[in-house]
Parts: C-alpha cells; structure tokens; sequence
C-alpha cells in the first residue's frame, strides 16, 4: 500500500507509468486530506504480489491531458516467497 499526497481537486493525480512484474495495481482511492474545497488529497496505491523477486515501479504526478509530469517517483518492490523465513 502506498499513500501519496495529490492535488486532484486541479486534477494532479499519481500515475502508474511502470509496473513490477512482481506487484499488480489492484485498487486505488482519492480521500480528501483536509475539509476545505481544493485541499490536498491523499491517493492510495494498493497493490497485490504476484510472484516473489524484485521489480521497478514508476509513478508519475501529473494530469491526464499533460504529458509532463510534475513529479516522478522510483521504488524498488522486494516480494519474498513466505516459505524462505526471512
């Protein structure tokens, strides 16, 4: 699970732009983080293990219609097999 903050409001959402083979998306919300209209949001990435190993996930901070995005994020998903002990 990955919690982000978003701007969804001025449509700023997160992205999955390279997913693991490791990990699927499987859902995603928008929860408003304050009460004010155009507050910030925060958007959850839940994903799912599809196999033990380690993947790439890219993440990209933009709107839909724009090709550039406003920020760009990298992590390294580890998925280990349950029956290792580690």
């Amino acid at each position: 699970m990955l919690e982000l903050p978003a701007l969804a409001t001025a449509g700023y959402t997160w992205q999955v732009t390279g997913e693991p083979d490791v990990a699927v998306l499987r859902e995603e919300r928008l929860r408003p983080a304050g009460p004010a209209l155009g507050a910030p949001s925060m958007q959850e990435l839940e994903f799912s293990s599809v196999r033990p190993g380690e993947g790439r996930l890219v993440l990209e901070c933009r709107r839909p219609w724009e090709a550039t995005a406003a920020e760009r994020l990298e992590l390294t998903i580890v998925v280990w097999d349950g029956s290792s002990g580690a």
